[in-house]
C-alpha cells in the first residue's frame, strides 16, 4: 500500500469568510417560511374559534361589531374572515410547506384582504363609536401580518441592501448625536404613545387594570435600571461600531465588547424590559401582551434577518461571536477580561 502525501488544501482567510457567507445565505428566507407557515396556521384556528365563540356568547358581539349595523353585516365580516384568514391562509400554509415562490403571491393576497377587513372594521368604530376593542385588534392584526409580509421580502439576501445600509464614514461624536436622535424619535412612541394607546383600549373594554403603588414605584424603579443600561449599550455600539444600533445606518465594525461580550442583543433585552416595566407600572395586562407580541415579532422575523446580514458582512468573526455569546441569556466566560 502506498501511503499518500496528499494533504487538504487550507483555506485563506478572504476563501474561508467567503464560505461562511454563502452557508449563512438564505437562511432567514427558510426561517421566514416556516413563521408564515405556522402563524397562518394559528391565526386560522384562533379565527374559527372566535367567530364560533362569539355565536355561542351573542351578548359580547357588541363588543366587536357596532349594534347599529345589525347583525346581517356581522355575518358580511364573518364570511369575509372565514375567506381570508381560514381558506387564503390554509392556502398560503400549503404554499409555504411546498416552498414554492407563488407562496408570496398568497402571501400579499391576503395581506390585501386583511387590510381592507381592517379598514372595514376601523370605519365601523368610528362612525358609530361602538365596537372600540374589535377595530384595535383588527388594527393589530394588520400590524402583525404587515410585519411577517416585510420580513419575507427582505429575508431574501438581494433585498437586505434595502434596510440594512451600513453608517457613513464620520466622527464618534457625529455616530452619538445621530443615535441620540433616533432613541428620542422612537421612545416616545414605542414607550410612551403605544402603552397609552393600548392602555386606553383596556379602560374602554372595561378591563380591570392592577395598579397599585408599590406597582408603580416597582414599574418605575426597573424602568430606569433598564434605560440605563440600554443607553449604555447604544454608547457602546456608536462609540465602538463606527455606526448607530439601527438597520437603515448599521455599524462598520462588530462590536463584542461591553455587554455585547455576553449576550448579542443586549438593547433588544433592555428595550423588552421596559416595556414590561411600562406594563407593571400601568398595572395593565394589555400592554404587557404588547411587549410579548413585540418580542416574539422581534425574534421570529426580525432576528434571523438581522444574522443574516451580520454573517454577510462579517462572516467568519461573526460565526464565532455567535457560538460563543447568548442570544436572550448572557453566557461568562472563564478569563474575560476584556475592557468594558
Amino acid at each position: 500500500m502506498i501511503a499518500s502525501n496528499q494533504t487538504t488544501p487550507k483555506m485563506t482567510s478572504e476563501e474561508k469568510s467567503d464560505y461562511e457567507k454563502q452557508s449563512h445565505r438564505g437562511q432567514a428566507h427558510e426561517a421566514i417560511r416556516h413563521v408564515v407557515a405556522w402563524y397562518c396556521t394559528l391565526q386560522a384556528v384562533a379565527v374559527l374559534i372566535w367567530w364560533i365563540l362569539l355565536y355561542l356568547f351573542p351578548n359580547s358581539q357588541i363588543y366587536f361589531w357596532p349594534e347599529k349595523l345589525g347583525r346581517s353585516s356581522l355575518h358580511v365580516l364573518m364570511c369575509g374572515d372565514l375567506l381570508i384568514y381560514c381558506g387564503v391562509g390554509i392556502a398560503v400554509v400549503w404554499l409555504a410547506r411546498r416552498h414554492w415562490d407563488k407562496m408570496r403571491l398568497g402571501l400579499w393576497a391576503m395581506f390585501g384582504g386583511i387590510s381592507y377587513a381592517t379598514s372595514l372594521s376601523l370605519s365601523a368604530s368610528f362612525m358609530t363609536g361602538e365596537a372600540v376593542v374589535g377595530a384595535t385588534l383588527m388594527g393589530m392584526s394588520w400590524l402583525g401580518f404587515l410585519h411577517l409580509v416585510a420580513a419575507e421580502y427582505f429575508s431574501r439576501s438581494d433585498k437586505l441592501p434595502f434596510v440594512f445600509r451600513n453608517a457613513e464614514d464620520r466622527s464618534r461624536k457625529r455616530n452619538l448625536l445621530v443615535t441620540a436622535s433616533q432613541i428620542l424619535v422612537f421612545w416616545p412612541l414605542i414607550l410612551g404613545l403605544f402603552p397609552w394607546l393600548i392602555a386606553k383600549l383596556q379602560s374602554a373594554a372595561l378591563i380591570p387594570f392592577y395598579q397599585t403603588t408599590w406597582t408603580m414605584v416597582l414599574g418605575l424603579l426597573l424602568f430606569v435600571v433598564a434605560s440605563v443600561i440600554n443607553l449604555h449599550t447604544a454608547w457602546t455600539m456608536a462609540s465602538y461600531g463606527a455606526g448607530t444600533p439601527f438597520p437603515y445606518d448599521k455599524t462598520n465594525k462588530l462590536v463584542s465588547r461591553g455587554l455585547y461580550r455576553w449576550i448579542r442583543n443586549p438593547m433588544a433585552v433592555t428595550g423588552l424590559a421596559q416595556g414590561v416595566s411600562i406594563g407593571i407600572a400601568y398595572g395593565s395586562l394589555f400592554v404587557l401582551i404588547y411587549v410579548l407580541c413585540g418580542g416574539l415579532i422581534w425574534h421570529f422575523l426580525v432576528r434571523p434577518i438581522e444574522e443574516e446580514m451580520l454573517a454577510e458582512q462579517f462572516g467568519a468573526e461573526y460565526c464565532v461571536y455567535k457560538q460563543q455569546v447568548g442570544l436572550w441569556v448572557p453566557k461568562f466566560r472563564v478569563g474575560d477580561s476584556s475592557g468594558i
